[in-house]
Formats: structure tokens, C-alpha cells, sequence
């Protein structure tokens, strides 16, 4: 999936997909931004089956949740 940061200084940023009894199923490496818009893409099918997850995006400025629908 493609996932787009928007952000008005550099900030480092810590990803994490749960499943929906919040435990962690995948850590995703520390990611640096720069200030502006980036765009990535993650590779999230390698050990999760289809089903309901949340990515959990953890910065200084807070954390933030987003549901994803993984299909096959």
C-alpha cells in the first residue's frame, strides 16, 4: 500500500500494523521525513493473512491509526 506524510518540519516516525485485539503483527524500520509531502510504499502481505489491521504511526507530535483491509 502507498502511504503519504504530511509534515511541516523533519520528524522521525515509528510504524506498527495490529490486528484488531491490538497486538502487534508487524514492525515496520524508523523512517526519517522531511518537511513537505513524501510518499512510500510498504509491503504489508508477507505473514498476514487477509483481514481487518491498523497501522499505528508514532511521531513526537503524537500517534495516529488508520484502518487497512488486507485482501488476496
Amino acid at each position: 500500500f502507498r502511504l503519504k506524510m504530511i509534515s511541516n518540519e523533519k520528524m522521525d516516525a515509528n510504524f506498527r500494523v495490529t490486528d484488531l485485539q491490538g497486538r502487534v503483527v508487524q514492525e515496520l524500520p524508523a523512517l526519517r521525513f522531511d518537511a513537505g509531502i513524501t510518499s512510500m510504499e510498504f509491503n504489508l502481505t508477507d505473514g498476514l493473512r487477509p483481514g481487518l489491521y491498523f497501522l499505528e504511526a508514532r511521531t513526537s507530535n503524537g500517534c495516529h491509526r488508520e484502518k487497512l483491509i488486507l485482501k488476496r
